[in-house]
């Protein structure tokens, strides 16, 4: 899969730019703010249908403006998808000139991972992190996951108002089942899931770190269960803790508190690991992600670095690109070019592109200036004929 051009207008500091792409991609060079990131976050829009950094819509338009759009052509197993995203107040989303009812849509069209600094969060910070890689990363493995997780969320949702109420037990008795039925689909799904990944995460980490540590995966539920009977077991579970939900007044046990622990050489990560090896765990991760959507679905999804790998060993990181750039497109925004010389990608120097926008932008207001100054008064109108056109206008707005 790869990304052959994208048109953004009005997005972030953009104002109409179109870039085209090489198919092994490049390495975008510009100083911090030129908008390296806006670039891969219009990238990545195209296949979450919202920005990869958790901005509201609102917030992706252009100061002064009040709308934006992105359009771009995508090629995947020799086949080219158009995209076209408009946001004025509400989003509209076209592939192929077609209307998109639902975003879910876009995860069977494209398949886009984001590498950040931030991922580092991934292990640092709240297991909420983790269950959102978690809860994505199978989204574009399993579609049908997309649906499950909804409506768990949903039922959740409405079980916490019922806990809020004087509520009758058979009431609550009939959301425990549902409640069950669902989470224990959703913890199947992620158990599966881990399942598959673990192994090829274990040896990515190997290739990308060039150690050898023991690298476990283990999903962390709040109650014991047998993978055989994880629906009864969740239900047994809700009866125990049925005094405790009624005073706290919430759901205390679920997949939406599930955590996901990765152990070094049987240890926390968090507490045991070199920041050298938490940053390898967490390219270890996208890769391994990027593997697994490959096997599934024979497309090998676009990667995206946003200076992620200026940390590791310039040589271990060039050996990484050049391993990944023989199937993968890849985008490397940086702000330095010294740490990639050596990289075989072509070089997108941004700093100069939008320079150029911004002079061709500058050459068209003095062009029209100067035509508006050129052009001959025009004749006056009969004064009822303008009357009638501000009173036509006055009634339109």
């Amino acid at each position: 899969m790869h990304i052959k051009d994208i048109t953004l207008k009005n997005f972030r500091n953009y104002i109409e730019t179109t870039f085209e792409f090489d198919k092994r991609g490049c390495i975008i060079v510009g100083k911090n703010g030129i908008g390296k990131t806006n670039l891969l976050e219009a990238i990545t829009y195209f296949a979450y249908g919202k920005s990869i950094l958790d901005a509201r819509d609102n917030d992706l338009v252009r100061f002064n403006e009040n709308f934006f759009k992105i359009s771009a052509t995508f090629n995947n197993l020799q086949t080219d998808n158009y995209f076209d995203i408009t946001y004025q107040n509400y989003k509209n989303i076209k592939i192929n000139d077609m209307w998109v009812k639902r975003i879910s849509e876009l995860y069977q069209y494209l398949q886009i991972l984001y590498f950040s600094p931030d991922d580092i969060n991934l292990i640092m910070d709240a297991p909420k992190n983790r269950r959102t890689f978690l809860n994505l990363s199978i989204c574009k493995i399993f579609w049908g996951y997309i649906e499950i997780i909804k409506m768990y969320e949903n039922v959740l949702s409405q079980r916490n108002a019922l806990l809020k109420t004087d509520y009758h037990h058979a009431e609550k008795k009939a959301w425990d089942e549902q409640l069950s039925t669902l989470g224990a689909e959703v913890i199947d799904y992620r158990l599966k899931f881990l399942e598959r990944f673990a192994p090829f995460f274990q040896k990515n980490y190997e290739s990308i770190s060039g150690n050898s540590e023991k690298i476990d995966l283990e999903y962390i539920c709040l109650f014991k269960y047998d993978t055989k009977q994880i629906k009864k077991d969740f239900l047994d579970e809700l009866k125990k803790i049925d005094d405790k939900e009624k005073y706290m007044q919430r759901t205390l046990i679920g997949p939406h508190l599930d955590d996901l622990l990765i152990k070094i050489n049987d240890k926390p990560v968090v507490k045991f690991a070199s920041q050298g090896q938490k940053r390898s765990i967490v390219i270890a991760l996208k890769i391994t992600l990027a593997d697994m959507i490959h096997k599934i679905s024979s497309t090998y999804p676009i990667l995206l670095f946003d200076d992620t790998l200026a940390e590791l060993d310039k040589n271990r990181a060039k050996n990484l690109i050049d391993l990944l750039s023989q199937n993968h497109q890849i985008f490397i925004a940086t702000p330095n070019i010294e740490h990639y010389v050596h990289f075989d990608l072509p070089i997108l120097d941004l700093e100069n592109i939008m320079q150029n926008n911004i002079n061709e932008e500058t050459h068209d207001e003095i062009d029209e200036m100067h035509e508006q100054t050129n052009q001959e008064p025009d004749c006056p109108e009969p004064e009822n004929t303008q009357l009638e056109d501000e009173v036509e206008t006055n009634t339109q707005s």
